[in-house]
């Protein structure tokens, strides 16, 4: 996940990338709370419209990867 993050952040902060981050482990606010460990604004950089955060359970549904598909598809992202 850490490194995950940090390639996000750096390709948002120094490149003007915007970036996707798709976690099945951790929720936006628990990502919130680590990147803070490490002096990263996630926050700031989602309000920017720099970061998008997608949270999917896949303990709560056997489809999270249509799920996961289905959003990319929504987004024009895939």
């Amino acid at each position: 996940s850490t490194l995950c993050l940090q390639f996000c952040v750096n390709g948002c902060t120094q490149f003007g990338e915007k970036a996707l981050y798709i976690s099945t482990e951790q929720s936006p606010k628990e990502l919130s709370r680590q990147a803070e460990q490490y002096s990263w604004d996630l926050d700031g950089l989602v309000k920017k419209g720099k970061l998008k955060i997608e949270y999917f359970d896949v303990t709560k549904s056997d489809e999270y990867l249509k799920q996961i598909q289905d959003f990319l598809a929504e987004t024009g992202l895939h």
